[in-house]
């Protein structure tokens, strides 16, 4: 079965943990390691997390799911939640609308135009220019959008030349 079915038909709680090979990068572990106990791996990630929260930009506030999501990561203080209209983000819209002008003046006014408006680019600007540790969007917008705008806000890193996703 898909994940989807399987975690319509879980029984709480559940636990999702990160790929083993990324939760060993996390913690500094060997992958058989973390294969071998991932619950401990999980709870490890739980404590690191909490010891460090790191500010997160959850872009698409206007789904019920994300607000609700921002309730519980606040409540665990796993992370701090950071909503589009926050106000120590208005600081940044200059810095934002010229940056995307930047970014995409070879692709013209419209561009820049339509990306000065999309919520998920100015996302993408806000984690390139530091406002936040983290972005988080797709519960609205598709896989390919989500891409483009960190590929076009945030771009790759150094070297970094193929980007490749899977589910």
């Amino acid at each position: 079965p898909d994940l989807a079915s399987m975690v319509s038909r879980r029984i709480p709680p559940t636990l999702l943990t990160p790929h083993p090979g990324e939760a060993a990068r996390l913690l500094g572990m060997g992958i058989a390691d973390i294969q071998a106990n991932r619950s401990d791996a999980a709870r490890r990630l739980r404590a690191q997390a909490k010891a460090r929260p790191r500010r997160v930009l959850l872009a698409e506030a206007q789904d019920p799911r994300v607000l609700e999501a921002a309730k519980i990561l606040e409540k665990d203080k796993l992370v701090v939640p950071v909503l589009p209209d926050a106000p120590d983000l208005a600081t940044f819209e200059g810095r934002v609308d010229d940056t995307l002008a930047v970014v995409l003046a070879k692709q013209g006014l419209d561009a820049v135009e339509q990306a000065r408006k999309d919520p998920l680019q100015r996302a993408a600007v806000l984690l390139r220019l530091g406002a936040v540790d983290a972005a988080v969007a797709g519960s609205i917008a598709t896989t390919a959008n989500v891409l483009r705008c960190g590929l076009r806000g945030v771009g790759l890193a150094p070297g970094v030349k193929l980007v490749s996703s899977f589910f």
